[in-house]
C-alpha cells in the first residue's frame, strides 16, 4: 500500500493476493539484508590444520561450516 501511494497509483484491496503480499515481503527481507545471503553464497572450506594444537580452532571452523551450509 505504501508503495502503490509513493508511486501515485491506487491500492486496489482485491489485488493484495496472499501471494503477492508473500512475495513482496520477502523481497523486501532481501533487500533490507543483503549481507546474509551474500555470506550463504561464499561458504569457504575451513583451513587444513598443521599442527595438533590448532584442533579446537579447525572444529570450530568445521561447525561453523557446516552450520553455514544447512
Amino acid at each position: 500500500m505504501n508503495y502503490m501511494h509513493r508511486i501515485q497509483r491506487p491500492f486496489v484491496v482485491a489485488a493484495a493476493t496472499l501471494a503477492l503480499v508473500e512475495d513482496v515481503w520477502d523481497d523486501r527481507f532481501d533487500l533490507e539484508n543483503p549481507d546474509r545471503d551474500v555470506e550463504r553464497d561464499i561458504i569457504r572450506d575451513p583451513a587444513p590444520m598443521t599442527k595438533v594444537d590448532d584442533i579446537k580452532k579447525t572444529l570450530e571452523d568445521i561447525d561453523n561450516v557446516l552450520n553455514k551450509r544447512d
